[in-house]
Formats: C-alpha cells, sequence, structure tokens
C-alpha cells in the first residue's frame, strides 16, 4: 500500500541521516569537545562534527557518490530543497568547515532532533529556511531571527543556528516492528 512505501520511504531518509551523521563523528572525532555542554545528559543520540577535520578526510562529492545518497536524490518524495542542500550543502548558508552538534531526545510525545552549528552566510541561510519551511514568514526578536512551520523551529543569530525538529514518530520507533521492510510485492 501507499502509506507503507511513504513510512518505509520515510524510514530509510531518517536512517540515511542517521548513517549519515554517525559517519561524520566517526571521521570528525577530536580528544576534546567544548560543545557537549550543549548536549541534555539524557539525548538519546548525540554526535559532534569537527567539519574541517571531516572535509579534509572525504570530499562531499565522494560522499554523492553513495548508493543511498543517490537513491535519495533521486526519489521523487524528497523535497527540492533538501535535493539542493545535498548536491551543495553551502546553498544552505551553514559553515560546513566549523564544529556542528546533532543530538537526539525522547520525551512522552515522541522526541526531538536538534542540529546547531555556524553560518558562514546569513542571507542563505534565511532563503534556505524559507524556502524549506514553504514561505513561513520570519520573525524577529532581540537580534535572533526564528522560523516556525509545523514541526520544526529554526533560529538563527549573527553566526548561530539552532534547528530544532518536533519527531512524534519516535514514540513508534521503539515498537517492535517498526523498522521492518514491507514486503514487496
Amino acid at each position: 500500500s501507499i502509506n507503507i512505501q511513504i513510512k518505509f520511504m520515510q524510514t530509510r531518509i531518517v536512517s540515511f541521516f542517521m548513517l549519515a551523521f554517525f559517519s561524520l563523528a566517526i571521521f570528525s572525532c577530536k580528544k576534546t569537545n567544548k560543545l557537549g555542554l550543549q548536549i541534555p545528559k539524557d539525548a538519546a543520540m548525540a554526535i559532534h562534527v569537527d567539519g574541517k577535520a571531516l572535509n579534509s578526510k572525504i570530499s562531499w562529492d565522494e560522499l554523492k557518490q553513495n548508493e543511498l545518497f543517490q537513491e535519495v536524490l533521486q526519489d521523487s518524495s524528497v523535497s527540492a530543497v533538501t535535493k539542493a542542500a545535498m548536491e551543495n550543502p553551502e546553498n544552505t548558508g551553514i559553515d560546513i568547515n566549523s564544529d556542528m552538534i546533532f543530538y537526539m531526545k525522547t520525551d512522552s510525545d515522541g522526541g526531538i532532533a536538534v542540529f546547531v552549528g555556524n553560518l558562514k552566510d546569513v542571507e542563505k541561510f534565511k532563503k534556505f529556511s524559507t524556502d524549506a519551511a514553504k514561505g513561513a514568514a520570519v520573525t524577529e526578536k532581540n537580534g535572533t531571527s526564528f522560523l516556525k512551520n509545523d514541526r520544526v523551529l529554526t533560529s538563527w543569530k549573527k553566526e548561530r543556528f539552532l534547528i530544532v525538529a518536533d519527531i512524534p514518530e519516535m514514540k513508534e520507533m521503539n515498537k517492535p516492528g517498526y523498522f521492518e521492510r514491507p514486503d514487496s510485492d
């Protein structure tokens, strides 16, 4: 059925990004992590990415050759904004050569995913975020910009950004059989 296929593709996309972040963490490990203070003690998963070290070890063009990466790019359910970011992450305005943190935290409603990092180009980030939020209005308070759609809150101030995504599916992901591949008839 269509719902099972959509659930399967969403699971594959989430799995791809989790695998990508796990791989990034392995390639960019450092001896010290001053950013760890931003990660809650009860985080289900936390990844610190040293962008400079990672980019010195593997190029984005090499990552794009991965079969799963190519499959996601060819998937018609993946938005054009996401595909453009995957093709060239510099178009997002994020400084890919700086430290970044990604973590997931569960709660009674499911969970959240949080991504924190530095910006290289604030205007590119604003455009990327607005496009991703399908034209949602940017608000500003005390020099901090905010953008919110149904499940994602994006915030930035000067060179720093924060993206928080609500993931109610995390409640379901803990149930047995959630990640089983649907039969392909």
